[in-house]
């Protein structure tokens, strides 16, 4: 069975200093790491479609990066098929009350 030592106060307060150092880069790093949200651009303002993080406060200064998602270029024309919203709905499409016998 190995005997256990305790630690001279040298020890302990280098462990400490190491850790504090350890906690400090951690928090840097959390200060600089990038956010990525996804949103969409409505008469000259950027609509974000997620909640910002709790890391960012009102009033904090923040750089913003805008990649433009394009769509995918097919070699034919497209056209969105505008289904309404009510067909979608199951008892809309389907009579209930249809007497089929």
């Amino acid at each position: 069975m190995p005997a256990h030592f305790p630690r001279s106060g040298l020890q302990s307060a280098n462990a400490i200093s190491r850790a504090k150092v350890l906690h400090s880069v951690i928090e840097a790093f959390k200060e600089i790491h990038a956010i990525t949200m996804k949103g969409y651009i409505k008469d000259q303002v950027i609509i974000l479609l997620e909640k910002l993080p709790d890391t960012i406060k009102e009033g904090d200064n923040v750089e913003v990066t805008i990649t433009p998602v394009s769509k995918p270029a097919y070699p034919f024309p497209t056209f969105n098929l505008g289904v309404k919203t009510e067909y979608l709905n199951r008892e809309n499409l389907y009579e209930s009350d249809a007497n089929i016998l």
